[in-house]
């Protein structure tokens, strides 16, 4: 499976049901069972999260120069994390992606359509609680495609 070279947007559950999508900014790891899912330009599971209905408001963790994607996303009850290396020197990269944004009400995976249950089962992360993993290596949790140059 060849790494889709585009900004996808994709989506975990974790140990606690909380619900997170995660910006690979063209760059981040991605789960291989989640691109039999999505691997268009089109960012076909972004838009399925996006039509999720408002639940709260988002906290953005990090700044940045135009929030709105993570914040839309953090409306709708999910943590977002962004593949922040992207933006960094080679010393400071973490290889992991971070939490940039937080829900006020966080989405349990139970609440999603059956569809999403489905993709989300896909990337399912048992032993991570998103609220208190500022940094997550997916490397190290699940199989991913990587960037063809990536270490």
């Amino acid at each position: 499976m060849r790494y889709p070279h585009l900004d996808l947007i994709w989506f975990a559950t974790d140990g606690s049901n909380n619900v997170a999508a995660f910006v690979t900014a063209g760059r981040g790891p991605i789960p291989r069972r989640v691109l039999q899912w999505d691997a268009s330009p089109n960012g076909l599971l972004a838009d399925k999260l996006l039509s999720l209905p408002v639940i709260g408001s988002g906290r953005m963790l990090q700044p940045y120069a135009n929030p709105e994607r993570f914040l839309q996303l953090a409306e709708r009850g999910a943590y977002v994390y962004d593949w922040t290396d992207v933006h960094k020197a080679e010393a400071a990269r973490t290889r992991s992606y971070e939490l940039v944004c937080a829900p006020s009400v966080s989405r349990a995976s139970n609440d999603l359509p059956d569809e999403m249950k489905l993709i989300a089962a896909d990337a399912s992360l048992a032993g991570v609680n998103f609220p208190e993993q500022p940094l997550l290596d997916i490397r190290l949790l699940l199989d991913c495609v990587l960037p063809p140059e990536a270490p």
